[in-house]
């Protein structure tokens, strides 16, 4: 009877409901284009008054519109090191552990950067007008509109979606917050598919990627935010194994790694921040 029999083991895989991927938009565009930036209009500013219908036209209030966003796509990188000495029976099994590590990791990477923007702050941009300086959103960047008066974690939640209704004149909306809050509000929350929503319909993200950090100079604390829709795209997994690449000699060893680029955002209209009392 031989010894350590080889045994196929556990693989990588995502978390499969509430995270970001999960809830956020489909990606429609097949054609990469986005990788090259992308820009859009912000869709939840309405204006919005009760008139009477038998009255003269007013038309001294101007059209609602949006305002343009532009977003420079970022990248996650995953890595791994083996020794050369284990023979090429090693490399396509590392080749596919990475592959399936960068699919299991993505919400989780697209969620802490559109979260907390490291990427963003670190590399800005100039956009098509030679607008110079340009960063992509994130939740925790200083446009976000702080909310206070919440006397508790689940009326914090409820003050987060009722003010963000507000603002979207009864839109759909987004809550985003971190696992450690969803699971003190899960009797208050319903699945849907891999969503999850609360009992009015606003859509719950609690991804792993999200920390609760606080907007701007509020760094501490656990945060929740609200936005109106999310989108996010990814590209495809990118796996450098070429051995001239990869391989140093002096060390026996070979270090390949798996790239993607990725991009997200959300209508700018509606950035809402909350901090969470103590439970």
């Amino acid at each position: 009877m031989p010894y350590f029999t080889e045994v196929t083991a556990p693989t990588a895989r995502a978390q499969t409901s509430a995270n970001l991927l999960a809830s956020a938009v489909p990606d429609s565009s097949s054609d990469g284009s986005w990788m090259n930036g992308a820009s859009w209009i912000g869709e939840l500013c309405p204006e919005l008054e009760i008139v009477d219908p038998c009255a003269e036209l007013d038309d001294s209030h101007p059209a609602s519109g949006g305002t343009y966003r532009y977003a420079s796509p970022l990248g996650y990188r995953m890595r791994a090191r083996c020794t050369t000495m284990a023979g090429p029976r090693s490399y396509p099994v590392i080749r596919d552990r990475l592959a399936r590590q960068a699919e299991a990791v993505a919400s989780f990477a697209v969620a802490r950067e559109l979260a907390e923007g490291a990427g963003a702050s670190a590399n800005s941009f100039t956009g098509p007008a030679g607008e110079a300086g340009l960063v992509n959103q994130y939740l925790a960047d200083a446009d976000a509109e702080t909310i206070t008066g919440a006397t508790g974690v689940l009326d914090a939640l409820g003050l987060l979606e009722q003010e963000a209704r507000d603002r979207t004149k009864g839109m759909q909306v987004f809550l985003h917050i971190p696992i450690r809050i969803a699971t003190q509000v899960a009797a208050q929350l319903r699945r849907e598919g891999n969503e999850l929503r609360t009992h009015t319909d606003a859509i719950v993200i609690a991804d792993a990627g999200y920390t609760g950090k606080g907007p701007g100079a509020n760094p501490t604390g656990i945060w929740g935010y609200a936005t109106g829709p999310v989108f996010a795209k990814l590209g495809p997994v990118a796996v450098l194994d070429e051995n001239a690449a990869t391989i140093d000699r002096r060390t026996n060893t070979q270090e390949i790694w798996a790239d993607r680029m990725f991009l997200a955002g959300f209508d700018p209209c509606c950035q809402l921040a909350i901090q969470f009392p103590e439970p």
